[in-house]
């Protein structure tokens, strides 16, 4: 379950980076979308990772 926590965070920060590139090449719909997706799928990993740390 960590290492699932893990790899959801990661995918976050991938996609937060996707959005980047895309903003920067001017598609900015696109950019909102992985910008809040990735915002959410790191959150979910971070959940999941201090729900087993306790």
């Amino acid at each position: 379950m960590y290492f699932l926590a893990k790899l959801l965070q990661a995918g976050g920060i991938g996609s937060l980076m996707i959005g980047l590139i895309l903003g920067l090449t001017g598609d900015m719909a696109a950019q909102y979308y992985y910008f809040f997706a990735g915002i959410g799928i790191f959150l979910v990993g971070y959940v999941i990772q201090r729900q087993i740390e306790k």
